[in-house]
């Protein structure tokens, strides 16, 4: 199904009638079409000139272009060709400042000149959005035809986030050479082929990687916030050492790891984990640590976090979990919040607060 939603954040309900108050100054509406969902300022641009002109700065800031994989050939190309037309109009795409772009329907054979047209499309459309910022491809299909174009294409924009599933090899050279001041990249794809990635970046702090070997991007840039997918337990000293050559002052600052491998134990607590001392958020998804001895090695690592605020664990058993925060809610005099999840997708939780070091826990409701 393709999905073509230019949306703003969901935070007010949708309407179909908008009434917009008479006495309430205008500057003091403009901030309330900042935080509008995209049905409301769509029924709002139609009141006024005033109103269209707010709610147009906001109308198409993100866009979304989805084909799902339930559709293939000529249905999936009319759908993607359908979703371009929408941002062909220049006001439309000057205001796009997050585009994303996820294919993962077939659309032909690569080289069917109605697959190349439909193509050209999509990249017309990047070509039209001078104001981009954030930019995300996934693609199911054609990964080397699209990072080819990426490279080689002059587009007019210049991104401060890009994420992708696209194999980061020679083809993406002349893309990464085009935003060297990227602050936040995303690397979801399974691709071992690092010595193409861009290191290092003068600006970027945020790095999502979905294998160990991706963390050398960290390397010689100022990260400070890294989030891991998945590893196995012998790659742990080799993030351990991509995630030291950080050239933040403050070292890295932010860290989230998910960790599937049902055999990985204490190891990357001890080996990851113990030599970032200044962290201030950890969330961690991980199964439960039968072994008492590498369980209590957890809790050693974890209570050496002096500098920590936040953290989240998800995963693993109910004394699991009460043996972590009986460790942390003592020992890691900086912790302020505790937040437990579990049950399908880490859907359930509990959240235990507290205002300073001397002052008690208290559960957080919802």
């Amino acid at each position: 199904m393709s999905v073509m939603s230019p949306t703003s954040a969901p935070l007010v309900q949708a309407t179909s009638h908008v009434r917009i108050p008479p006495t309430m100054p205008y500057d003091v509406w403009c901030v309330v079409v900042a935080c509008l969902d995209f049905f409301t300022l769509k029924s709002i641009s139609v009141v006024n000139r005033d109103y269209h002109h707010e709610a147009s700065k906001y109308l198409w800031k993100k866009y979304t272009l989805f084909i799902d994989s339930r559709f293939h050939g000529v249905w999936a190309r009319r759908y993607l060709e359908n979703g371009c037309n929408i941002l062909m109009k220049p006001e439309r795409a000057f205001r796009v400042q997050d585009l994303r772009i996820d294919i993962q329907a077939s659309l032909g054979p690569e080289h069917d000149p109605a697959v190349e047209r439909v193509f050209q499309m999509v990249f017309a459309v990047l070509q039209r959005t001078k104001n981009l910022k954030s930019l995300t491809i996934k693609a199911a299909h054609y990964r080397f035809r699209i990072a080819r174009a990426l490279s080689g294409l002059p587009f007019p924009f210049h991104l401060d986030r890009f994420a992708t599933d696209l194999f980061c090899d020679e083809n993406l050279h002349g893309f990464w050479a085009a935003h060297p001041n990227m602050k936040h990249i995303e690397l979801l794809g399974v691709d071992t082929d690092v010595p193409n990635l861009p290191a290092p970046l003068a600006s970027l702090h945020t790095v999502h990687a979905t294998l160990a070997q991706q963390s050398v991007i960290v390397r010689g840039s100022p990260v400070t916030s890294v989030h891991l997918d998945g590893f196995w337990q012998g790659e742990c000293r080799v993030i351990r050492d991509h995630l030291a050559a950080s050239t933040a002052p403050s070292g890295i600052l932010d860290l989230s790891m998910q960790i599937f491998d049902g055999s990985v134990t204490s190891t990357p607590y001890i080996d990851i984990i113990t030599h970032l001392p200044r962290l201030r958020t950890l969330r961690v998804i991980h199964a439960d640590i039968p072994d008492r001895d590498h369980r209590v090695a957890v809790m050693e690592a974890l209570a050496s976090l002096q500098d920590l605020e936040v953290f989240e664990w998800g995963g693993g058993s109910p004394a699991g979990q009460a043996d972590i925060f009986a460790a942390c809610s003592k020992r890691c005099r900086s912790l302020r919040r505790i937040t437990f999840r579990w049950g399908n997708g880490n859907y359930f939780q509990r959240r235990f607060e507290r205002e300073s070091e001397e002052a008690g826990w208290g559960i957080v409701q919802g």
